[in-house]
């Protein structure tokens, strides 16, 4: 089946352990490793609306 999907048989095991564990819930995205994320939702929108829609001061060319 591994091979029919695309993954490895390592991959599928770790799919079918969640999946065993936590039902339909676990073989969604789960937590990750690390500490909690320091930038919000609302933060990331307004970078990417600001570099979007703003020209820098130094613009050597035309948009």
């Amino acid at each position: 089946m591994a091979a029919q999907l695309g993954s490895t048989p390592h991959a599928m095991g770790r799919w079918r352990k969640r999946f065993v564990e936590h039902r339909i819930a676990g073989l969604g995205d789960m937590p990750r490793p690390g500490g909690p994320r320091t930038v919000t939702d609302e933060q990331v929108a307004s970078v990417v609306t600001k570099t979007l829609e703003s020209t820098p001061p130094c613009q050597t060319r035309p948009a």
